[in-house]
């Protein structure tokens, strides 16, 4: 159950589509006007730069009544015995009740309301810290916390907190209790990796989730990410070099190496092919970045060629690339096309096309003068000849 009224917070999914189409030639500013006029939407704030103004103000005044409660609270501990970790948990109760209100007076995405649910679950977390004092239990109220956040404050910062908790919980579990081997972390992430991809997919697929559309999104790109960076030889190497303390000396190597090798390579270019087949923009923009770092890893530990040969053949696999994915997807009409995308902000195109248009509103043709005198017939010194003689 979201703390906005949902009846606000889909008027405010409609007015965002409406605004979509507008920018895209869709719907007419007239009919957008009409249409924004007969929404009734949260209190929100459509200037980013505003936007960060009352965050930072949020951030503040929630800074004040920390100073303000440790001016009372700490004292009073003191005196009568009480562990200090009393102020972090007022504080955390402070914290959400203050979101609550804000957010029931329907405020979202006004700057506010973040900078109040960013402080809060920050709160949160440190009072379960000191309580517990232990990783596991901090990940795991991230984990909670985040997802009950993000489905009543319907927040993209939650989902992203509740993934990076399921994911960190294990992670603890593993490396401070060692439930099992730690060399197995990688593959425990990249499982976890996959479950919330699978999770995130059918999410999608569900229509009464579409006010979560964005977060469920976040949800993915963390997966992504996460399932390469798990199996990339340069993470697994160092990482084992921190965790299991393993010493990688001259002419040795990590176990299983051949397997972190061979997913540094195979697995941006399935990200590409798939990003391509399923015209997922935002997989594909991550496996060339997959693939920008998997070069960098390779050449990280093992430098075969010089730089400028290697940055020669890169140049011409780039190149046969670049022409092979044009190829693939200049007829596609949705999704990855090498079409004009009529969502694309087009302004620097219009100010480009206007910059050219009043260029060449300036040259002025340059025609001859007429002149008093004739010419031809003969009429000025032999200028010309007549019909006469």
């Amino acid at each position: 159950m979201t703390a906005i009224d949902r009846n606000l917070l889909e008027n405010y999914a409609l007015l965002t589509e409406a605004r979509r189409l507008k920018k895209a030639g869709f719907i007419r500013p007239e009919r957008f006007v009409e249409i924004k006029s007969n929404l009734e939407v949260p209190k929100t704030q459509e200037s980013w730069l505003v936007r960060a103004g009352f965050f930072l103000l949020g951030i503040l005044l929630y800074l004040s009544i920390h100073g303000l409660l440790a001016l009372f609270v700490v004292p009073i501990s003191l005196a009568v015995g009480i562990e200090d970790n009393i102020q972090m948990i007022l504080l955390a109760l402070i914290g959400l009740a203050l979101t609550e209100v804000l957010v029931r007076q329907n405020y979202y995405r006004f700057g506010l309301d973040g900078a109040f649910i960013f402080c809060s679950q920050l709160a949160v977390y440190a009072a379960v810290g000191t309580l517990t004092e232990s990783a596991p239990g901090v990940f795991l109220a991230m984990a909670v916390f985040g997802r009950v956040g993000c489905m009543r404050y319907v927040s993209v910062f939650l989902a992203v907190i509740s993934v990076i908790g399921i994911s960190g919980f294990f992670a603890s579990l593993i490396i401070e209790y060692e439930i099992i081997p730690t060399a197995f972390l990688p593959f425990v992430m990249f499982l976890i990796a996959v479950g919330l991809f699978f999770a995130s997919r059918k999410m999608s697929e569900d229509k009464s989730l579409f006010l979560y559309a964005d977060a469920i999104f976040a949800v993915r790109i963390f997966a992504y990410i996460l399932g390469y960076l798990s199996l990339n030889y340069l993470v697994v190497r160092q990482l084992s070099e921190v965790l299991m303390d393993v010493h990688v000396g001259p002419g040795q190597d990590i176990p299983l190496a051949i397997v972190f090798y061979a997913a540094t390579v195979t697995m941006p270019i399935l990200y590409l092919i798939y990003g391509i087949r399923k015209r997922d923009r935002a997989l594909f923009n991550i496996g060339i970045l997959a693939a920008a770092f998997s070069i960098f890893t390779i050449r990280f530990y093992n430098s075969i060629l010089p730089i400028e040969i290697a940055l020669t053949i890169g140049g011409i696999l780039l190149f046969g690339a670049t022409y092979f994915f044009i190829r693939k997807i200049r007829e596609n009409d949705t999704g990855l096309t090498f079409k004009p995308d009529r969502y694309t902000d087009s302004e620097a195109l219009a100010l480009a096309q206007a910059a050219i248009v009043n260029s060449h509103s300036h040259i002025r043709t340059v025609t001859t003068p007429d002149s008093s005198m004739p010419y031809g017939g003969g009429g000025f010194s032999g200028g010309g000849a007549g019909e006469s003689y």
